[in-house]
């Protein structure tokens, strides 16, 4: 798998866009250096909404199909983007896929490079859902999308070609912690029993809220004030 630039110790990307060490585009989105400072406030939301936007979906061999996922009458309907190979056909397993942000930024394109290196080894058929981010909206409204929209997933199952009874649940960071949720209430409430989920450095709680220190590890991008915000 291509390292990340982020995970270069030498120097942070200087560029919104940028490559791995081995050539290939980063995964995710590359802040620039002077972005490390800031913090995770009200009004720096728009600035950094741009920045998570600019990794945009040029993935090619794929096709991305938005869908609409009607929430309570008289709100906006929930965003979720099918991902699928173009020349895929049959019936194939779901990868229900959420994005990280520390549940208060970016979008499901950040991780169309992911997508598309998932979608060029298996044959499967990936929902990513654009979920509401707080603080605007806290808890539960970011998993009740979520829910929601798997919930469409397999209502629709027989139009997208896919299986139910291979369903798996993802995410990463933020989106590891709405996917861990998510499983939770799937097991219990339904539409589907998941058979593999999947999280990446997930965020599954807020231990360092009350943490005034760094603990002499340093302090990074995401801290407890971070946390605190959110």
């Amino acid at each position: 798998m291509a390292s990340c630039c982020w995970s270069r110790s030498d120097h942070y990307c200087n560029y919104i866009e940028t490559s791995a060490q081995d050539g290939s585009r980063c995964p995710g989105v590359a802040f620039p250096t002077s972005l490390c400072a800031l913090k995770y406030q009200r009004g720096n939301r728009p600035l950094l909404k741009r920045l998570s936007a600019a990794r945009t979906n040029d993935a090619t061999g794929i096709q991305v199909t938005t869908h609409h996922v009607p929430r309570s009458a008289g709100e906006p309907a929930t965003p979720l983007l099918v991902c699928e190979r173009i020349r895929s056909s049959g019936v194939r397993p779901v990868l229900f896929w959420m994005h990280g942000g520390g549940y208060v930024l970016d979008r499901p394109q950040q991780d169309m490079t992911f997508i598309e290196r998932l979608l060029a080894r298996f044959d499967i058929v990936v929902a990513t859902v654009d979920y509401r981010l707080a603080p605007d909206h806290p808890y539960p409204a970011p998993l009740d999308d979520c829910h929601a929209a798997l919930s469409w997933v397999v209502d629709h199952a027989e139009n997208l070609g896919v299986d139910t009874t291979r369903v798996m649940i993802g995410g990463q960071s933020a989106g590891g912690g709405l996917a861990a949720a998510l499983v939770q209430r799937t097991v219990d409430q339904g539409p589907a029993k998941p058979i593999f989920q999947v999280l990446i450095y997930p965020m599954l709680d807020a231990m360092t809220v009350a943490r005034k220190d760094d603990g002499g590890t340093g302090n990074f991008i995401w801290t407890s004030s971070s946390n605190r915000y959110v």
